[in-house]
């Protein structure tokens, strides 16, 4: 027993002491960290991808301190009819790390900042133009972020999915009942034009 104790002070003596009121994880995590209204360090995965506000609430969708309810909202996306692009930069359970919005016909940007929003309120239009019929069910949804995962959904051209994470540039979507991955070249994140 002592000689774990003595293991355990040497250990927690070699680690960077956490900030004032951060309780240290207990877990290295993969792809950065969000720290939570705990004050608990929570894993989160990097993205890269550019989606649009899908919720119709005429407040707006309001932008958090950390990925969750319990935080405090920071700032508010104004409700622009499905026209405002937001930039995801990370992913934590449900909610997605956002950096900036901007309005599609203008560009004027309405946020710019580190923020996080509830991601089914967020979403992209599959885009796929491989044949003649727009109808014809080409969009995949995979299984797993990765070409060689199973496909779980084909969707025609054009159809929106709302948005529930992300990986790199991967969304992972909802449509009906179907919760899967879209590939970035599959993704159009304007509802103002085709993505062509």
């Amino acid at each position: 027993m002592r000689l774990l104790l003595i293991l355990a002070a040497a250990l927690a003596s070699a680690l960077p002491a956490a900030p004032s009121g951060v309780r240290r994880a207990g877990a290295a995590q993969a792809g950065g960290k969000a720290t939570t209204h705990a004050g608990v360090v929570a894993a989160q995965t990097p993205c890269d991808l550019w989606v649009y506000v899908l919720d119709p609430d005429p407040q707006g969708v309001n932008v958090r301190s950390g990925p969750g309810k319990q935080f405090d909202a920071v700032a508010k996306l104004p409700h622009d009819d499905y026209s405002l692009m937001v930039h995801v930069t990370g992913a934590s359970g449900q909610w997605v790390r956002v950096s900036e919005a901007e309005r599609m016909e203008s560009g004027d940007n309405v946020f710019k900042g580190a923020g996080w929003v509830y991601a089914p309120g967020l979403a992209t239009q599959t885009k796929s133009y491989a044949g003649r019929d727009p109808e014809e069910p080409r969009v995949k949804l995979y299984k797993e972020p990765s070409k060689r995962s199973a496909v779980v959904l084909r969707l025609p051209n054009e159809i929106e999915v709302a948005l529930t994470g992300c990986k790199g540039r991967w969304a992972r979507v909802r449509h009906k009942n179907v919760e899967a991955w879209l590939d970035p070249d599959s993704q159009c994140h304007s509802t103002l034009t085709t993505c062509s």
